[in-house]
């Protein structure tokens, strides 16, 4: 990919001047901080396990799985609960770029500089973002890819396992073992079942991967096409 960035930077530059582009700078670089974050919590994760599994049959597994293995049980239950920590970091920032990209839209904008202000930066959220687009002419596609972004099953998913994760109690991730020889993968990083309690919506375990790289590739692209249409709309 040829656009960068740092074109929207430049963009808002021309346009708002180099006030409205050092407000915008760090939130942009935010961005590519917190996918370079969650990108490296997730490879941790699989790089703590992998090594106490790989090579080992299902009986050999198992054994490990349940502290009966002749091997050093308690490393792999450190590596276990190390990798939870990376997984946990790692769906946190991904979850963190929805609000990011909210203001990354706002600056490049200018709304700071308009009637459609927040009255707190708190407020800036990809929802508030929304209804604020909503009354703005000749912005249907950036609203549109907005919708997109936040109106999908497994942003919602997202938003509850953070959520959960941070008012209530950590959904913790584990080993899976699948003992049964025609299982596609001998183990999984999973996420536990939950039930959010503001929505009644239940969630029963999941595995970390597809969903992980899924959602963030699938975020990814929705930021960088609304990063384009922004900057095409300050030029």
């Amino acid at each position: 990919m040829t656009w960068k960035l740092a074109d929207l930077a430049d963009a808002v530059n021309s346009k708002f001047g180099a006030d409205q582009r050092n407000l915008l700078v760090p939130v942009l670089q935010s961005i590519t901080d917190r996918r370079g974050f969650a990108s490296f919590h997730h490879q941790q994760a699989r790089k703590l396990i992998t090594p106490h599994l790989v090579d080992k049959d299902n009986a050999d597994r198992l054994k490990l799985e349940v502290g009966v293995s002749a091997d050093n049980g308690a490393s792999y239950r450190i590596a276990k609960q190390q990798a939870c920590a990376h997984i946990v970091a790692s769906l946190q920032s991904v979850h963190c770029l929805a609000d990011t990209l909210a203001h990354v839209i706002y600056f490049s904008l200018g709304l700071n500089l308009s009637s459609h202000k927040a009255h707190k930066e708190r407020d800036i959220s990809l929802p508030w973002m929304e209804k604020v687009l909503g009354k703005l002419p000749d912005l249907g596609e950036i609203s549109h890819a907005v919708v997109q972004l936040k109106d999908h099953e497994d942003f919602r998913y997202l938003d509850d396992v953070v959520n959960r994760s941070k008012h209530r109690s950590v959904v913790r991730a584990g080993v899976t073992q699948h003992l049964d020889e025609s299982a596609q993968t001998p183990w999984t990083l999973e996420l536990q079942s939950f039930e959010r309690e503001s929505t009644a919506i239940p969630h029963p375990s999941r595995p970390v991967d597809p969903f992980f790289t899924e959602e963030f590739s699938r975020q990814t692209r929705l930021t960088f096409e609304i990063c384009q249409l922004l900057s095409t709309t300050a030029q």
